[in-house]
């Protein structure tokens, strides 16, 4: 079989244009997502300055998973017995990396525009785009493979469709919800802001209990000595900072 390396230029290009005459026809749409809310960036113009950050970040988590997918393809690792487990993994490190950006880029956006709301705003869209591009790198070169497509040659426009799709709608349509029904952070006082960052934590020691309850379960072994420490720890950090919050508030 001859290496696409070896193509003269013309069949090269007969293989690249229906893909990028599909990433045009996707850019489009993404365009006219865009469109659908034109009222809220006119009146927010920090929306049109921060969309990029979020489709760019998404963009490239989708490029990362889909370069592994594709080169475990190639290479017969990724197969249909291991698939979902991959699949698994690759939503929860866009996870793991959604909090982790969603915290830096939160507090970016509150301190550059002053406004909380557009910080909770751009944490929440980070969180979701970065999880549906590390799903949308694994599923689209897995389901182009199966339909007998080149995984290398299309991949990129749909993944990237999606990113884009995903990051302008979930921003955009955010911003739309909090600013049509008044949902100004910008007056918040700190000690409700506390609450709201202890209550997140509460959810992650929820999280992390059940999973380790789960994990211990299945493999019927003692209890994890580390996780246990920090779930005393984090369970003693979250009584505290909740009551100093509302202590000196």
């Amino acid at each position: 079989q001859v290496a696409e390396l070896d193509f003269p230029s013309i069949k090269t290009t007969k293989h690249r244009l229906p893909w990028l005459a599909v990433n045009l026809l996707t850019a489009i749409l993404a365009s006219f997502v865009i469109a659908q809310f034109e009222d809220v960036i006119a009146k927010i113009v920090a929306l049109a300055v921060l969309m990029p950050i979020v489709a760019s970040m998404g963009g490239n988590a989708g490029t990362q998973a889909l370069t592994v997918a594709v080169r475990s393809i190639a290479t017969r690792d990724l197969t249909g017995a291991n698939v979902w487990r991959v699949v698994r993994r690759e939503v929860m490190v866009g996870l793991v990396n959604g909090l982790v950006f969603a915290l830096v880029m939160g507090l970016v956006g509150w301190i550059w525009f002053g406004s909380a709301m557009i910080g909770g705003v751009l944490a929440a869209a980070m969180i979701i785009n970065l999880v549906v591009a590390g799903l949308a790198g694994i599923l689209v070169p897995v389901t182009l493979e199966k339909v007998g497509v080149d995984p290398a040659l299309a991949s990129g426009a749909f993944v990237t469709t999606v990113t884009d799709v995903v990051g302008f709608f979930s921003f955009l349509g955010i911003a739309t919800l909090g600013h049509s029904l008044s949902l100004s952070f910008e007056n918040l006082h700190y000690r409700e802001v506390w609450s709201y960052l202890y209550a997140l934590l509460a959810l992650v020691l929820v999280f992390d209990f059940w999973s380790g309850a789960v994990r211990r379960a299945m493999t019927r072994g003692p209890a994890d000595v580390r996780h246990s420490r920090w779930l005393k720890a984090s369970g003693w950090a979250l009584a505290a900072g909740v009551a100093w919050a509302w202590a000196t508030g």
